[in-house]
């Protein structure tokens, strides 16, 4: 094998801007949403195939018919091997989304759904593969592309990763941190749902609200609000000092355990809200749950009409969060973060920004790492940009996506031409 440096210097001057942007059009063109991700994980299958990498396609539970794909560029044998994981479901849409699907450069920002979070990210990673590939750089050990669902899902994807034996001597994820920092802290995540019942009443003049009648909806309400206040049981965690905090991402309410809004001038009888507790270590679902249903009876005190239920795992119909995330407070000094250190000074001048970010909201790299895989996020940012009356829409800055690209696959020539 040659030089090390000048194996790097070939990969990167292969990594081409209109490659890059070009790739992270296609693939936002094809809408994912979370559960809906299998039409864009079968172009990614053809891609990978058309040029050579193995590729395996994993149908994910816990619905049928949703798929995606694991790639391997096969090294020589004998070598460490990175895993890059990167999430192809997208955010559902803001209200006035125009042309969601249809991406636009202007100027620096390459704009179009998904591509802030995490579409550019995705597009670097697997560019920076195609980078590897097309200079004819032999690694010894492997690199593995794993595009993967359910990333909203509280990492249903990476989970299956793992569970089927898919590893790798480290990972690293494009989340939009951003490309000039490490982040190695997040917080856990204990989703649920709580769903609260009411009685349907309905006197001769037709008001709803008297008499028997309990409104599931006006439960809720005092529900969360008293959640808003709640008191936790934990140890305050100086990495992330705002943490623990609850999050009620969505209420759906109406008649029956579907929610049917076919009688919608009556009250409610049935509610469900979706929650999340980001976490500090030490709470676990089970300090966490404790610490909402102390709470609620607390409330039924006062109001004995409140009859709740918790759900956890919540129902898969929800495509939400259904399982733990784990918090994480990796070690700074792991190998594949001095091999990113390394490779970025080599591709920029520069010593990295930063090692050791924190951040509240988890992502698949504490999923990895928590299963034994050393992993950090480092990916391009972009922006979720809201103009009232003109339009929604998500973009990534070019530039990040395009250095994050090379700095991943110098990594990869990196830290895979070492020997296990």
């Amino acid at each position: 094998m040659k030089g090390i440096e000048e194996l790097i210097t070939r990969v990167v001057d292969s990594v081409k801007e209109e490659e890059v942007v070009s790739f992270a059009s296609e693939i936002t063109r094809i809408p994912s949403f979370t559960g809906e991700e299998t039409a864009l994980a079968r172009w990614l299958q053809k891609f990978f195939e058309e040029r050579g990498y193995e590729v395996e396609m994993q149908e994910v539970p816990p619905h049928k018919g949703n798929f995606q794909p694991v790639a391997r560029l096969r090294g020589s044998g004998g070598g460490k091997d990175l895993m890059f994981n990167g999430h192809m479901d997208v955010e559902p849409l803001f209200l006035d989304c125009k042309d969601p699907w249809t991406p636009k450069r202007v100027g620096n920002r390459l704009e179009g759904w998904g591509l802030e979070n995490m579409k550019g990210g995705v597009a670097a990673m697997i560019m920076a593969a195609e980078a590897v590939r097309k200079a004819g750089v032999k690694l010894k050990g492997d690199i593995i592309v794993c595009p993967v669902l359910g990333e909203l899902r509280a990492g249903t994807g990476t989970r299956h990763l793992i569970k089927k034996g898919v590893t790798a001597d480290a990972a690293i994820v494009p989340e939009p941190y951003c490309c000039h920092d490490i982040n190695t802290v997040t917080c856990g995540g204990v989703p649920f749902a709580i769903n609260t019942k009411g009685r349907f009443s309905m006197h001769e003049d037709f008001t709803p609200r008297g008499g028997q009648a309990i409104d599931a909806l006006q439960k809720m309400l005092k529900i969360l609000d008293a959640l808003d206040e709640m008191k936790m049981t934990y140890k305050p965690w100086s990495k992330v000092p705002e943490a623990p905090t609850v999050y009620c991402g969505a209420i759906r309410a109406g008649r029956g355990r579907n929610h049917s809004t076919r009688s919608a001038y009556f009250n409610v009888d049935f509610c469900t809200a979706l929650i999340d507790v980001a976490t500090v270590p030490g709470q676990t679902p089970n300090t966490v749950l404790k610490d909402v249903k102390r709470t609620i009876e607390k409330l039924r005190e006062e109001d004995p009409d409140i009859i709740y239920e918790i759900e956890f795992p919540q129902d898969p119909k929800y495509y939400a969060a259904d399982t733990y995330m784990p918090p994480m407070d990796a070690p700074v000094d792991m190998p594949i973060i001095q091999a990113i250190k390394r490779n970025y000074k080599r591709v920029t001048g520069d010593e990295i920004r930063s090692v050791g970010v924190p951040d509240i909201i988890p992502s698949d790299h504490a999923i990895l790492y928590a299963n034994g895989i050393p992993a950090v996020c480092i990916g391009p940012t972009g922006d979720w940009v809201h103009e009232p009356g003109v339009r929604h829409y998500q973009y990534i800055n070019i530039d990040e996506m395009v250095l994050t690209t090379k700095v991943f696959a110098a990594t990869a020539v990196d830290f895979c031409s070492s020997e296990k």
